[in-house]
């Protein structure tokens, strides 16, 4: 086996593409994350469909050992804690992805593997935030015009865009996996004026980088991204792992103002806004600005309950949708069927077995202790 300090999963494109017209599919709920990863469903070798989360600060294809173990694919190669591998077919609606490298990887909570960088080779993909889209055409994006698209440089093994800090023109890395906003190393932190001070918030980690201290700010000045400015945002501050770009990072809560569309192979990001190009982001810090309104039941029900129409139509969803407050059901909708066979439709009524379920919460509780530093996944059990 090769020495797994060294290994580097296999970044290859896949050896071939195929787009049949513009691919338009939702994206799936995640399970994790207060600003979540994109989700999409992926056939892989005709099997599935499987959860892959978007993932652009990764440099790879990354699966699940439970997928792998699904599949039944071949090992290419790489440590055994994570072996490569080569999937025939990815397909996305109506793109396929032949022949392509994955590596196995048990970082991934929530979601059955990951598409980094390298699988959107070839093709124009745009994550469409605000609607919960996700696009892909056989197309390229315009010449970068320093507004709505901007160049991509590559940043060792990530991607970043150019971003203003207060007074501090930079690249930083786009992450789409990073659930906070705006994060920089306390050594950018020291150069950056802020209105109120930053305090530890808590810890954090990710897959490759172990829990440490999170200090968050607000900015006296602003942040821009192309036509775009942030208004006194606040910042997130913790040290990076030396392997990482230090520059700073865009994570979940600035992307998801915007249509992204990503333009790999030219090296360029498109940024597209419903709204206004002036952008408050809350996080409850005093100084910061002030929260968005709140959302009245009645609309957030109907927003609801378009979602799950649409998930249901699309055979993406089977079941009962329940919201209780005081354990008084405030909004109750079922979908599909209890028993097909007989063509017996689900109620609200309607009696679920639990069965592995619960794993999905056990999951979900220990990645929560693990981001906030109380314990790590390589801990001994018992």
């Amino acid at each position: 086996a090769q020495n797994a300090d060294i290994y580097r999963p296999d970044s290859t494109p896949p050896a071939r593409v195929t787009v049949s017209g513009v691919v338009d599919v939702p994206l799936v709920p995640s399970l994790v994350g207060r600003a979540p990863l994109p989700v999409v469903n992926v056939m892989v070798n005709g099997k599935g469909p499987f959860r892959f989360g978007i993932e652009t600060g990764a440099h790879f294809v990354a699966v699940a050992p439970a997928l792998v173990n699904q599949l039944g694919v071949t090992r290419t190669g790489g440590p055994d804690d994570s072996p490569g591998f080569r999937a025939d077919s990815m397909t996305i609606g109506g793109a396929t992805f032949a022949d392509v490298p994955v590596t196995q990887l048990s970082g991934a909570s929530g979601v059955d593997g990951l598409l980094g960088w390298p699988f959107w080779s070839g093709v124009r993909v745009t994550i469409d935030y605000p609607a919960g889209r996700l696009q892909i055409i056989r197309d390229s994006l315009p010449a970068p015009d320093g507004r709505s698209v901007l160049v991509l440089t590559r940043l060792g093994d990530f991607w970043g865009a150019p971003v203003t800090i207060g007074e501090h023109s930079c690249t930083a890395v786009v992450d789409t996996r990073s659930t906070g906003g705006i994060g920089v190393t306390p050594e950018l932190a020291g150069t950056l004026s802020f209105q109120t001070m930053p305090v530890v918030v808590g810890r954090a980690g990710g897959a490759a980088i172990a829990p440490v201290e999170v200090k968050r700010g607000v900015l006296t000045g602003d942040v821009t991204l192309g036509q775009y400015t942030f208004i006194h945002p606040p910042i997130s501050i913790r040290p990076l792992p030396p392997a990482f770009p230090q520059q700073p990072i865009l994570g979940a809560q600035v992307l998801n103002n915007f249509v992204v569309s990503l333009d790999v192979t030219r090296g360029r990001i498109e940024l597209e806004r419903r709204g206004r190009d002036t952008i408050a982001i809350t996080d409850g810090l005093p100084g910061g600005p002030p929260p968005p309104a709140a959302v009245p039941q009645d609309t957030l029900f109907a927003r609801l309950t378009h979602a799950l129409d649409s998930l249901s139509a699309a055979g993406q969803f089977s079941g009962v949708a329940v919201i209780a407050k005081d354990g008084v059901p405030l909004y109750q909708r079922a979908y599909g069927q209890a028993d097909i066979a007989h063509h017996r439709a689900n109620t609200v009524g309607t009696v679920f077995n639990v069965g592995s379920i619960n794993k999905i919460f056990t999951n979900i509780a220990i990645h929560q202790l693990v981001a906030e530093g109380r314990m790590s996944l390589d801990s001994t059990v018992g």
